[in-house]
Parts: C-alpha cells; structure tokens; sequence
C-alpha cells in the first residue's frame, strides 16, 4: 500500500504529536532512570523493550522515525504499567498509555499491524536528517519578522552557573552569561535590549563594567555585579552602552541608527545570593531561560546545576510567550505547562568534565567564554550536571527555559 501525500502528511502530524509526548516523558523521568539498564529496572520490563523504547525517543528526529523504531502497542503498554507502579509522577503512566492508544490508531487506519506500518514507512526517503515542519516554519517567519522589525540575532546564548551558597545555603548563588553573536540591526531600528531574568522576576541591573576575561577579578559574594566581557564583545561596544532602561532591569546598546550595525555582546550578572534554595522550600521550581526579543536563527540555552541540586530535581523544557511577564507571579509548574508554545525544547543531558560545547554545537566561541567566568568562580566542572537545549530559528517574542521542579 502506497500512501497518498494527504495520508502521508496526517501520518506526519500525528507522529509528531506522539514524539512531543514521549520527549516530556523522557525530561520527567528520574536521572537514574533514563538509561536503558535504569529505565529497564524502572518499569521492570524486558531489557530489549526498554533498549527499543529510549533508543526510539532519543536518536529518532522526526515523529515517522519514531513510529518505525518504537515498540508496539503492546510493548508500550507493558511500559506503562510499570511505570503506574514506579512513577513519582502518575502522568507518565497515562501518557504511555494514551501514546500506545495513538499508535494503535494509526497501524489501524494505515496498516494491519506494526509491523506492515513499519514496511510501509520504508518505502519512503529517510527524513532523519530533514528538517521538521515545525523549523521550516519558523525559519519563513523569521525572514519575514527580520524585515518587519529590522533586527536580527544569528545565536542566542545563554550559560547559567547555579549552586547552593556557601556562608548561606538558605540561598543560591547564580552566574549567568548572556552571549550574541552577530546582533543585526536595521537604520532606524530600536536599540538593543538586555534583560536578565531569575526564577520570579526581572533583575534589578546596577553598574555595568566592561573588562577584558583577563582582567576579571574573582566574582564577589557582596553584592551583584554586571560585566561585559570586552574581548568577546564589539570593539566599541563601550560606545554603544547608553545605560539602564527607566525600569531598572535592561541594559540599553545603542549604535548609530542612520546605518546598519553588526555586533557581538558578551555579558556576565553574577549574585551570590539570586534566589531562595530550593532545597529550603516545597515545590520550588527554578528558572533559567533566554528571551527572544529579536528574532533569531539560533538560540541554546545551557545550565550548569550543582550535583546536590540536580539529585533533587525534575528537569523540563518549554517555549512560553513573553507575554507571560515573569515578574506578574511566582512561577508554578502548571502556569509553565498551560502557556507553552510549539512543542518543547528537546533537552539535551552531557557531562561537564568530558564534553567540549563547541565540538557538541559545532562553534568557536562557546568554551572560551564559559572558561573564564567558571574561573572567576573558583569551581570545578565536576561538581555540576550539565543540560542543554539548542533551537534552530526560535520563536520570536518568546522566551526559552529550562526549569528544575524540586519536590
């Protein structure tokens, strides 16, 4: 049976929505559970259906990919109700279940079985590599957006240091880089905004010094501070700085509007005491994002969490609107949920120590500006879990998190 493009195109679609399930599943599994052996002894289910299951979810780029390398209805139900029994969170059992429901659906209106959904599919190109209609979309939108604006971001990046205090452990301390690269704007156009963010509300910015990473001294644990990192900045970035928005809570970067300018920005906020310590509080959740203010062709977001954070935590992804000012409330799991937009950020988990961030997102300039900041902490890499997610044309006006729920 050869599929017509409409059935092939509804195939697509729910395929999709089926990958979009599966991923949330994978970001709100324990850590230790996330291997095959982990996830195997989890659900108490066969090695092989669990190696089939975490394989499918994790190395498959497209939802048709997915459907051809994920177990049965059958295997994912077995999956289900080993997780109703192991769960710390019940949703996950549901969602596997209504998961094998939509694959069922789909083997029924397309195939007799499975397996003859799966010889079907083969019959088509390999779309592994392609890219989703998801990104295509996003990437006509952000033509389009660049012109209407006149501004533009070729990467967004953000690296966020957080730890439990020292002297306080009430508290944690947070360093945050804000990293990009080739800012584009138009004549005419507004100048550019930085704004950094905690878990609750807006940061209140102070003073703005510009330094060379050579000439960082160690990050101090009196007060907040806010550096430009000339060496991977503008050369004139000093000359674009026209200070503080009247909100308090944006650095302002202003080049000549009568001709189109192209520069880079590199920035530390760093503040021993950011936020309250989770480990201190019930149902804390812990935010580190980026906001999209400009439309851009890239953005990735990446975290550094204390070990003795990261043992205690759920980590999730999602894509919510700027709308949603951070500082109208306190951030809640289902606000998160119910506001999101697309579906989430696939997260990415590595190894601080043994991975290099340039090789991993194929740059130059990435780990040579996370370096020095994490000496001017005076801490090691081997003390923290690594997370990440990397967005190609992200939504405008949008902001991008990675959010801890800590029980």
């Amino acid at each position: 049976m050869k599929l017509q493009h409409a059935d092939l195109a509804q195939l697509e679609e729910e395929a999709s929505k089926i990958q979009a399930k599966l991923d949330k599943v994978m970001q709100q599994l324990p850590l230790h559970a996330k291997s095959v052996t982990g996830f195997s002894k989890f659900t108490n289910t066969t090695f092989s259906t669990s190696q089939r299951f975490i394989k499918a979810v994790n190395k498959s780029s497209t939802g048709i990919e997915l459907v051809k390398n994920l177990p049965g209805p059958e295997g994912i139900l077995r999956l289900a109700e080993g997780l109703r029994e192991n769960s710390l969170t019940p949703d996950l059992s549901l969602a596997l279940e209504n998961t094998a429901e939509q694959l069922d659906h789909l083997i029924k209106i397309f195939a007799g079985s499975h397996s003859e959904l799966k010889k079907i599919l083969s019959m088509y190109p390999d779309n592994s590599k392609d890219v989703s209609l998801e990104e295509k979309t996003r990437a006509l939108l952000f033509d389009q957006y660049q012109q209407v604006c006149g501004e533009s971001i070729d990467h967004y990046v953000g690296f966020h240091c957080v730890n439990i205090n020292s002297r306080h452990p009430e508290k944690i301390s947070e360093l945050i880089l804000a990293l990009r690269k080739n800012i584009q704007l138009a004549p005419g156009a507004r100048p550019y905004s930085l704004m950094f963010t905690d878990s609750e509300k807006p940061i209140r910015l102070q003073k703005l010094d510009f330094k060379t990473s050579q000439e960082l001294a160690p990050f101090s644990a009196d007060a907040p501070s806010n550096t430009v990192l000339k060496d991977f900045s503008h050369p004139k970035i000093e000359q674009f700085y026209s200070g503080i928005n009247r909100q308090g809570n944006a650095f302002i970067f202003s080049p000549q509007s009568d001709q189109l300018s192209n520069f880079d920005l590199a920035c530390t906020h760093f503040d021993s005491q950011a936020d309250h310590s989770p480990l201190a509080e019930k149902n804390s959740v812990n935010l580190c994002n980026i906001n999209c203010r400009a439309p851009g062709k890239r953005l990735t977001l990446i975290v550094f969490l204390s070990k003795k954070l990261a043992k205690s935590c759920l980590v999730k992804t999602s894509c919510t609107p700027s709308s949603l000012k951070v500082h109208e409330f306190e951030h809640t799991p289902q606000e998160i949920w119910y506001e999101e937009i697309g579906s989430a950020p696939k997260l990415k988990l590595f190894d601080p120590v043994t991975t290099n961030l340039d090789k991993l997102l194929d740059v130059n300039y990435i780990e040579s500006t996370i370096s020095p900041c994490m000496d001017n902490l005076k801490q090691v890499r081997e003390d923290y879990t690594g997370y990440l997610i990397d967005v190609n044309f992200p939504n405008w006006l949008t902001t991008y998190n990675i959010y801890f729920e800590y029980a």
